[in-house]
Parts: C-alpha cells; sequence; structure tokens
C-alpha cells in the first residue's frame, strides 16, 4: 500500500525522509553552533556562554524555522533535540546538557503543536522560543558545581541577561529563515554557482595526535567514558587535593595519547583569562579575596579535566567509531541514523572550513589568521561557514 494512503495514526513514527532532514538539521546546529562559541572564545580570550547566546539563538531559530516551517511534523523537533543532545555527548562528554535539550525539545514540540490550531508560523515562532530559553537551563547546574555553593550572583546574573536574547534571537532566526526562503524562491541561487575546493575529504581527525591514532570501538569508547567522567566526576568532588588529583591524571592523559601542543596552550589561556575575570567580578561584589583564590579551584580544576578530555575526543577520533561504539550500547536506530548524517557531515564540513582558512590566508597574506577572523569577524565567519551551512539549508528546504 502507498504510504500516501495510510491513515495518520498508522504512519511509522518517523519516516526515513523526516529522519534524513533531521539529521541536516542537527548537522547545522552542530557545525554552525561550534563556529560561534570559537569565535567567541578567540575573541574574548575565555569560554562566556552570554556572549554565544544571541548569535547561537538565531541560528537554532533559522534552522527549527527550514525543518518545521511548512509541512514537517512536530516530532521531528522533539527528535532533532534529542539528536543535538547525543551530539553534545560525543563531542564534549556533558551528559546532562543532553538531557536538558531532549526536554526542551519535546516541550516546544508539545507547544508548537498545540499553537499551531491558531497559525503556524505563530505556532513555529512560539515553538523555537520555547526551546532555545528551556535549552538555556543548563546553566543553574554548572554554577552550581562549578561554584561550590552557587552564590556568585556574577554568574547568575550572566544567566538571567541570557533569557532577552534567547527568547529574541530565536524568533529573528525564524524570521531571517522565512525571508531567505521566499528571497530564494524569486532567485535561481545555487551554491553550485560558488567555487567548490577540489580536495578529497579526509575522515581522519586533524593534529600532530594523528600519527599516534589508534582507531578502532575501544579507543572511542575510552576516550568518551574518558569525557563523560571528566564531566561528572569534579562535579562530586570538593576537595583541593581531589580535585587537584584528577586535573593532574587528565593532563598526564592528554600528554600520553600525545594531544597536540597547542591545544593544551588554547584550554590553559583559556581557562586562565576566564579565571581572572570571574575572580575580579567576584572581588568587586564580594570584597573576599579568599573566593578569589578559591574560583581556581571551582573554575580551572573543575574545567581542566573537560577541556582536554574534549579536545582528546574531538582530535583523536573517528565518527565512524563513535556510531559503532553507540550501535553497541543499542541506542533506537530513531536516532541513530539523524546522528549517522551529522557524522557523515563533518569531513564535508571540515574541507570547507580548511578551504576557507586558506582562502583568508591568501587574502591576508600579512597577517595570522587569528587576527584576520578577529578585524573581520563577518566577513570570516561567512567564509569560512557560510558554504555549509547554506548547503544544509537548501537541502532542507528543497526535501
Amino acid at each position: 500500500m502507498d504510504e500516501n494512503a495510510l491513515a495518520p495514526d498508522a504512519r511509522p513514527t518517523f519516516t526515513g525522509h523526516e529522519m534524513g532532514r533531521v539529521g541536516r538539521a542537527a548537522t547545522m546546529m552542530i557545525v554552525g553552533g561550534f563556529a560561534i562559541v570559537m569565535a567567541m572564545t578567540v575573541a574574548l580570550g575565555h569560554y562566556n556562554s552570554l556572549a554565544h547566546s544571541g548569535p547561537k539563538a538565531v541560528l537554532d531559530g533559522a534552522v527549527i524555522a527550514l525543518l518545521i516551517g511548512q509541512r514537517c511534523r512536530w516530532r521531528c523537533l522533539a527528535l532533532l533535540g534529542i539528536v543535538y543532545g547525543l551530539a553534545i555527548v560525543v563531542q564534549v562528554g556533558v551528559p546532562y546538557l543532553a538531557v536538558v535539550l531532549g526536554v526542551a525539545a519535546v516541550v516546544a514540540a508539545a507547544l508548537g503543536r498545540a499553537s499551531s490550531v491558531l497559525s503556524r508560523p505563530f505556532a513555529v515562532l512560539i515553538a523555537a522560543a520555547c526551546y532555545e530559553w528551556l535549552a538555556g537551563f543548563g546553566a543553574p547546574i554548572k554554577i552550581y558545581f562549578g561554584t561550590g555553593d552557587g552564590r556568585e550572583p556574577f554568574l547568575w546574573g550572566m544567566w538571567l541577561a541570557e533569557w532577552p536574547l534567547r527568547l529574541a534571537g530565536a524568533p529573528l532566526g525564524v524570521w531571517l529563515a522565512w525571508r531567505w526562503m521566499q528571497r530564494r524562491a524569486n532567485a535561481d541561487v545555487s551554491i553550485q554557482d560558488w567555487p567548490q575546493s577540489t580536495d578529497p575529504v579526509d575522515d581522519r581527525a586533524p593534529g600532530r595526535a594523528n600519527a599516534a591514532r589508534v582507531p578502532g570501538q575501544a579507543s572511542a569508547a575510552l576516550r568518551l567514558i574518558a569525557a563523560i567522567l571528566a564531566c561528572v566526576v569534579p562535579m562530586i568532588l570538593q576537595t583541593w587535593w581531589a580535585l587537584g588529583t584528577v586535573a593532574v591524571a587528565y593532563l598526564l592523559y592528554a600528554l600520553w595519547v600525545r594531544l597536540d601542543w597547542r591545544f593544551l596552550a588554547a584550554a590553559a589561556g583559556t581557562l586562565i583569562v576566564g579565571w581572572a575575570l570571574y575572580a575580579t567580578a567576584s572581588y568587586l561584589w564580594h570584597h573576599d579575596a579568599n573566593r578569589v583564590v578559591n574560583l581556581i579551584r571551582t573554575f580551572v580544576l573543575r574545567l581542566a579535566p573537560l577541556a582536554l578530555a574534549s579536545l582528546v575526543l574531538v582530535s583523536q577520533v573517528r565518527p565512524l567509531d563513535v556510531l559503532r561504539v553507540l550501535r553497541r550500547l543499542r541506542i533506537s536506530s530513531v536516532v541513530l541514523l539523524p546522528f549517522a548524517t551529522v557524522l557523515r557531515s563533518l569531513p564535508t564540513a571540515r574541507r570547507d572550513v580548511q578551504y576557507g582558512v586558506e582562502h583568508l590566508r591568501q587574502r591576508h597574506s600579512q597577517k595570522p589568521v587569528s587576527l584576520t577572523m578577529l578585524r573581520y569577524p563577518r566577513y570570516s565567519f561567512g567564509v569560512l561557514f557560510s558554504r555549509p551551512l547554506r548547503r544544509w539549508a537548501e537541502q532542507l528546504q528543497e526535501d
């Protein structure tokens, strides 16, 4: 019997077409979000969720509009959040964010479906804003465990300051996506007209550690477990000696697997600058020098293991091995198939970024690429990431 002849209740939970669309949407969120976070971290010298919450909200709203805006079922938004959460675990080893993102997407999908009786565009706006707002509720967990007692008003104030950025950014992203779809419908513009890189796709992880990397499910599983433990264990520990022991152990682990020294230097610099900023804010509020010292324990020693383990995971594990590990864990194919789409897209995205870096280096040969990115952030983001993002956006619209 033809699928279109099936009754609504008899349709499968997710069709293969829907899972492919969810995979492309998740890829846009992951690649674009990573680009935004890295650009802001380079610009500020430390990780700051307030700085990237606005641009990330715009991106998420645009992706939700492209996925749901026309005819896709609302349950696809719930699946998108679950797949994105799984990608966060694999990318940075933070399991609690997977739960937060999954719940946010399920609630947003339910609210959007309920609102669709009024208007489909209105429902998409509401769902995008709801998802983005709820997705930020991983911050209280991070603040409480990252500061010991949670009594740092500066950090709580930064989280509350994200709310208007998220609630305004997501609808803005929906509106921009609708405008883009309308303009593209009126103009025959294709990314195939753009200059393309001709280098073959290289699925190997970048960095010097490639030569020492041992591919396989066992190494991928061990690195994934190490990243998850680096997130969970420091949240439980409180004493200096315990946190210091874990931090030193992960430093030795990074050296043992021969993590590129440039990654080590970047992680150290990011942690030091972040500690200096938050310690200064804490002292101005509490006028307590002991808290400045304690922030070394709560900020640096807790984040160092996660930063090191995540860098090892991203740089030394093949996507195919990650997928095999997840399959052995018996994760549902409904989640794994979209996630496989994400993994298959990453080598091409990396090739596009390398192509963009070479373009920036040739055009500004007298300056380092990092300085060019700081001086021309909008232009650099367009060169590095607009090609893959636009490709996936066109694929979502054409499906």
